[in-house]
This record gives structure tokens, sequence and C-alpha cells, in this order.
């Protein structure tokens, strides 16, 4: 009888442990997944995808105000994160850490862009004005020279300008290296522009 009693009390603590273990809820260990850790990119604005597995919903960190987040897509088992990058405009590279983060865990993603390559421009401006400003030049080590187009010539210093004898008509013609843009800043009574660039 003793026996009967011990099977029928251990029958009975298995069966209320099966049922507890029925609805018990198994929570998976958060996974994170990144496709890359690294990204290099030109100097041009654009937008760049990572893509992401993880079972646990994503947050993103950047470090850097020319990067930021264009949008974030679901797929399969995770999420695409869309970046969108500004144009670096100087020729200096830059690098940015974006860090995709589900939990606990945390992966990082440098973004290394290029800086805008220097280039050599000639820059002729037709033109009827008393008083013309050389354009504002963008770049590190830009240098050059002007020529007014009144038979005066000159080393390019930055905010050169050149007064003019009459109200003729002028071609001034800017010879520069180590640009990487121009502004022109006052048209004036500009009759013609013409760039070229090697």
């Amino acid at each position: 009888m003793r026996r009967m009693l011990y099977i029928a009390t251990v029958l009975l603590v298995l069966s209320v442990g099966c049922k507890n273990r029925e609805n018990e809820v198994v929570t998976p260990p958060t996974n994170l997944e990144v496709a890359t850790s690294e990204i290099s990119v030109n100097h041009e604005a654009q937008k760049v995808e990572i893509e992401v597995i993880s079972n646990e919903e994503i947050d993103v960190e950047i470090d850097a105000d020319w990067l930021r987040v264009y949008n974030m897509r679901d797929i399969e088992g995770g999420s695409v994160v869309v970046l969108s990058i500004e144009a670096n405009d100087v020729a200096e590279a830059r690098n940015a850490n974006v860090v995709i983060v589900a939990g606990e865990l945390r992966h990082t993603v440098t973004i290394a862009q290029s800086g805008m390559v220097a280039t050599s421009m000639e820059v002729v401006i037709s033109h009827r004005n008393q008083i013309l400003a050389s354009p504002k030049w963008g770049g590190e080590a830009v240098s050059g020279s002007i020529e007014w187009g009144d038979g005066t010539a000159e080393e390019y210093a930055e905010g050169a300008t050149h007064e003019y004898a009459d109200g003729e008509s002028h071609t001034a013609t800017f010879t520069m290296s180590g640009t990487t843009s121009f502004e022109i800043v006052k048209i004036g009574d500009m009759e013609s522009l013409t760039i070229a660039v090697d």
C-alpha cells in the first residue's frame, strides 16, 4: 500500500511538472548579425545599406553629423538600415562609426568617405565691370595666376580684385591648381563664363 501511494505521488509530481513546462515561455537569446564592419565610399553624396539580422528590435547610433539614418525596412529575420551620406567637399577623408544595437549586443560599422580630389581649373570671365573680384576658391593649397584682360597679370592671392581704367569689355582668365570648387560672389555685368577642368 505504501509503495502504491509513493508511486502515485511521484506520478502526480511528474504530471504537475510537465504541465508547468508546457506553459513556460522560453525566450531565445538575442542574436545580432551584421553583414559588414567597414564601408568605403567616394566623396559624393549617396546612400548605403547595411543588412542586419536580429530577433530583437534594433537601434542605430551615429557619431557624425554628415551621416544619418535615411530609413529602415524589414526583411525576413531582420532589417536593412539605409544611411544617407552628405558630399565631402574638402580634400581630407573622414570616418564615422555607426553602432547597431540589439538588446545588450552592439556591432560597429565604420563608414570611410574619401575627400574631394583637387583639380586644375581655368575659369574665363568676359565682363564689363569697373571692378572685378576673383572667385572664391575651395580646396587646400590653392594657387594660380590671374590675367585680368587689360594687360595686367598677377599671382593669385585670396581676395584679389582689379579695377579697370575704362568701362569696356574685358576677359579675365583665372588659371588655378589645387582647387575643389569656386564661387563667384558678385556677378555684376558678366557677359560669359567658361570653365575648363583637368
